[in-house]
């Protein structure tokens, strides 16, 4: 794996760093569920229609007090479930 730097990219994590910390998570969290968004479309463009795994730990986002444990638990499931979508979709592609 070879890795760049990048402005821009140093920016935007400069950024980051200096909100809430109820703010970054927020942003992670939306940013797995765009990327599970774009695999999903992905399966079923390519006709996979793949279930996407849950696990109530997702859930305990949202709770008014939200804590570490299950922000990583949360990060954990979406993360997993990420993979499965991703295996799904390499499995088809390779199929073809």
């Amino acid at each position: 794996m070879e890795f760049e730097n990048n402005e821009q990219f140093d920016e935007c994590v400069e950024k980051f760093k200096v909100l809430k910390l109820k703010d970054k998570r927020k942003i992670c969290e939306n940013d797995l569920k765009e990327i599970m968004a774009i695999l999903q479309q992905l399966n079923e463009v390519n006709n996979n229609k793949i279930k996407v795994l849950f696990n109530r730990e997702i859930t305990d986002m949202n709770k008014e007090e939200c804590s570490e444990d299950d922000f990583v638990e949360a990060m954990f499931v979406y993360i997993n479930s990420i993979k499965e979508l991703l295996a799904s979709y390499i499995d088809v592609k390779e199929r073809k």
